[in-house]
């Protein structure tokens, strides 16, 4: 892995596809993977390489952007991301919303693994992530979060540092609830 190894994306679903569109389009390398063929192939079609697995995409990328469903699927991928990461160990962006102890067992996996782990669900749809309105809530090392500064404000202009991993789970849960209880009443 070198310096213009391209970041990894891991899931390319909305949010995902939406995060890729934005590294895409400043110019960023980017491979991806998802285990539908389709989102693969739209992703290919916007300028996106695609890997045949989750090892085969942590081998290349210097840094992985975590975008599946729940905190379970991320559990599941970490395995693969470290027998894919050989040496290299990238850092680890998961921006999927888990459960806040979900989350720190996988950053207490990610830390025996030695793999950096951000932690930045995103507060906002895929459409605000595509115009730059969205928020990324982070937690993770201060040294971290300066290594990949310049990409956090690619995938999200608007970020909030929110305290410890499982703090921004915590917000981010919040947040949906409010959302939740207006759109009710």
């Amino acid at each position: 892995m070198t310096a213009d190894a391209p970041v990894g994306i891991v899931g390319l679903g909305l949010m995902g596809f939406a995060l890729s569109v934005r590294l895409i389009d400043a110019k960023i390398p980017l491979v991806g993977f998802d285990i539908d063929p389709v989102r693969c192939g739209m992703f290919k079609a916007t300028g996106g390489m695609v890997a045949t697995s989750v090892r085969e995409l942590a081998a290349c990328s210097r840094t992985i952007i975590v975008a599946v469903y729940s905190g379970e699927q991320v559990e599941a991928l970490f395995g693969e991301i470290d027998d894919g990461a050989g040496a290299a160990r990238p850092l680890v962006i998961c921006i999927t919303t888990c459960g806040p102890g979900e989350i720190i067992g996988i950053a207490e996996r990610a830390s025996r693994a030695g793999l950096p782990l951000l932690e930045a669900p995103i507060s906002g749809t895929s459409i605000e992530v595509l115009n730059g309105t969205a928020t990324a809530l982070l937690a993770g090392d201060d040294a971290v979060i300066d290594r990949v500064g310049e990409l956090l404000h690619i995938l999200c202009p608007r970020s909030l540092p929110v305290g410890a991993i499982g703090d921004p789970s915590r917000v981010k849960l919040a947040i949906n609830l409010i959302l939740q209880n207006n759109r009710a009443a």
